[in-house]
């Protein structure tokens, strides 16, 4: 897998995951859904911002490091 594929993975799950919020039954689970949406997200902004070779390249050349937000 390389990034672009990853980009795209991860914007098919924050779409779905988007789409379940409504039916998480607790906060806490809606927090930890709110959580991994925003992990992906920030994941999705440092691929975006990638240079097209590196975006190309296989997952396991290195890692995504993303910036806290906090």
């Amino acid at each position: 897998m390389n990034y672009q594929s990853k980009y795209r993975l991860n914007s098919r799950l924050i779409e779905n995951y988007v789409a379940f919020l409504p039916e998480c039954e607790t906060l806490e689970d809606s927090i930890k859904l709110s959580a991994e949406i925003t992990h992906l997200n920030a994941q999705n902004r440092e691929i975006e911002i990638m240079m097209t070779k590196d975006s190309q390249k296989q997952i396991k050349d290195y890692k995504i490091k993303e910036k806290s937000s906090l």
